[in-house]
């Protein structure tokens, strides 16, 4: 029987609602899974040898711990752990500043401007844009931490706020796009060594008043049908993006008449597979394709 290693981390040891649904189909296949917290095998006490594939899936901590997990990271390509989606790939999605690359291929991004760390003069360029409300958030983040929608008259009150981050990784200024309000739209697919498969899209809609789309910020979810535009809108982030991969999930927006790209997640998104009774059934086809 292969052994899949699903990495999570300390602050979440168990299988999370998509593993915990992936689980039986796994198993039909004749898979087991074990999760793998990051902080452990780092350090030696989760011992990776009997592991024939490590997937990133649920390591939510990353962002409070970024010189550690990129140290652990950097050991497991010097060990040649065999790996999904990739080291080199997971590096690359760490910083948001590759968003900057999307746009540079072509890719219809929520327009942004990024701050170098240690850019003390953020506001001078927040304030240079024509946007009356703007997101301000890390370049180095997750969960929507330290992410604040400000008006313009209010950025001044964020300098010292927005300090640490702006000093250690930089900022990510954004305009506040209001058709959030409809909703994040999620595409997730699959990559076999064979082909692409587009697997299920949803939409989390963000609570009265609120503009994260975050469960624990009361945003709700569900099933999306994703319009054959928006599935070539990420289709062409996909193909941007380098390098081989497993799954990644394109997060967006309808704004300006388009499909918006958020974000391009391949190493720590929830797939919301209890969207489509058949999701987990795909995901564990194409996790066997790379164990056969």
């Amino acid at each position: 029987m292969k052994t899949l290693g699903f990495v999570t981390c300390r602050d979440y040891p168990d299988f999370q609602k998509d593993e915990q649904l992936l689980l039986p189909a796994l198993e039909a296949l004749g898979i087991q899974a074990k999760p793998v917290l990051w902080e452990n095998a780092a350090s030696g006490l989760t011992d990776l040898q009997d592991i024939d594939l490590l997937v990133f899936r649920s390591c939510w901590n990353y962002h409070y711990h970024t010189a550690a997990f990129e140290a652990w990271l950097n050991q497991l390509e010097a060990r040649s752990i065999r790996v999904l989606n990739p080291v080199s790939l997971v590096r690359w999605n760490l910083d948001k500043r590759y968003l900057r690359e999307l746009e540079q291929a072509g890719v219809a991004i929520v327009p942004t401007v990024f701050t170098e760390a240690g850019d003390h003069d953020w506001i001078e360029k927040a304030l240079a844009q024509d946007w009356p409300e703007l997101v301000i958030k890390p370049i180095v983040s997750a969960w929507g931490a330290n992410t604040f929608r400000v008006k313009r008259h209010e950025l001044p009150e964020y300098l010292e706020k927005m300090a640490p981050q702006a000093q250690t990784t930089g900022l990510m200024l954004q305009p506040f796009v209001s058709e959030i309000a409809q909703g994040e739209i999620s595409l997730v697919f699959y990559r076999s060594p064979q082909a692409i498969s587009f697997s299920h899209a949803f939409v989390k809609t963000p609570a009265e008043g609120a503009f994260l789309s975050h469960e624990e910020f009361g945003a709700r979810w569900g099933r999306f049908e994703a319009t054959p535009a928006m599935r070539a809108a990420a289709e062409k982030a996909l193909q941007a993006m380098p390098g081989e991969w497993l799954y990644a999930r394109v997060d967006g927006v309808r704004g300006a008449g388009e499909f918006q790209l958020m974000e391009l997640e391949v190493f720590e998104p929830s797939l919301y597979l209890a969207v489509d009774p058949d999701a987990p059934e795909r995901f564990a086809r194409v996790l066997n394709t790379y164990l056969v």
